[in-house]
């Protein structure tokens, strides 16, 4: 990965990871605009907003996949941007395909041995330290074909851990997990949180509300809430719109009845059975 990233001398008060005025976007439409967010060095920050916003962009620019247009993206952790771990939202694997399950914690690896080159005992180490931390040991000569959907996104979280990363960046980890899995996710990303920076996208901000420490509201620009508190005011400021219940998997809840004079228009989601009140 390339390392373009402004490195400034850590200081005590030094982020872990930045963004200081970035403008990002695609084919000439940004999506960031003039963003500024720091991220502690022990921080466990949920990123909220609506689709479109730009919260997986803003992942893909820390991780370098986006370059800013302007703006600086800094790094202070011990090796640049170069073991970020990364979790993408929920994958699966083609059946039939002779992949197991020790197989996809292994390629947290690459990046560390490169492409070609045979795997030490280290690495099948922290492959199986990895499987451990997501309860999936058991299953590491299984296919990962076979593994259910809550299974799958604990191994891409494996994959990760296997890397030895210095800041986890998750992109909807907890969408569409079983119960069983989503307790194994929260106990582990709050541990996880006590030894390195935590950077958890969801549009299910009421399953992390009682573990995350701070709230960045992102809707094109980025809105930072230090005390970490999940307020209607913070709804409503990230969401454009009153904002009474955050279901699970649902975005929002409309109260009251509201135009378009707050510059978006907003495609508003409900669950089977869920209605608006006004």
């Amino acid at each position: 990965m390339n390392e373009p990233s402004t490195r400034p001398e850590p200081t005590a008060e030094a982020p872990a990871l930045a963004l200081r005025g970035v403008t990002a976007g695609y084919d000439g439409t940004p999506v960031l605009e003039d963003v500024d967010l720091a991220i502690g060095p022990r921080d466990y920050l949920a990123i909220l907003g609506p689709n479109g916003g730009g919260k997986t962009t803003l992942l893909r620019v820390f991780l370098g996949l986006v370059e800013p247009w302007r703006g600086q993206v800094i790094s202070n952790l011990p090796h640049g941007r170069r073991r970020l771990g990364y979790v993408p939202q929920y994958s699966s694997f083609e059946p039939g395909v002779p992949l197991r399950v020790e197989d996809v914690a292994l390629m947290g690896r690459l990046a560390r041995r490169g492409l070609g080159r045979r795997y030490r005992p280290e690495d099948h180490e922290a492959a199986r330290r990895g499987l451990a931390a997501v309860r999936l040991e058991h299953r590491a000569h299984d296919l990962a074909s076979d593994l259910s959907g809550g299974q799958i996104q604990r191994l891409l979280i494996a994959r990760a851990l296997a890397g030895e990363p210095e800041a986890m960046l998750l992109d909807e980890p907890l969408a569409s997990l079983d119960l069983d899995s989503r307790g194994v996710v929260r106990e582990l990303l709050l541990e996880l949180s006590e030894r390195m920076p935590v950077v958890l996208v969801t549009h299910d901000p009421a399953a992390v509300a009682r573990e995350v420490k701070n709230i960045a509201c992102v809707n094109h620009r980025v809105t930072y809430h230090g005390d970490g508190e999940l307020t209607s005011d913070v709804l409503q400021e990230t969401y454009g719109c009153p904002v009474d219940l955050i279901a699970h998997g649902v975005p929002h809840r409309v109260l009251a009845a509201h135009g378009h004079d707050h510059g978006h228009e907003h495609r508003h989601e409900h669950a089977p059975g869920e209605h608006s009140h006004g």
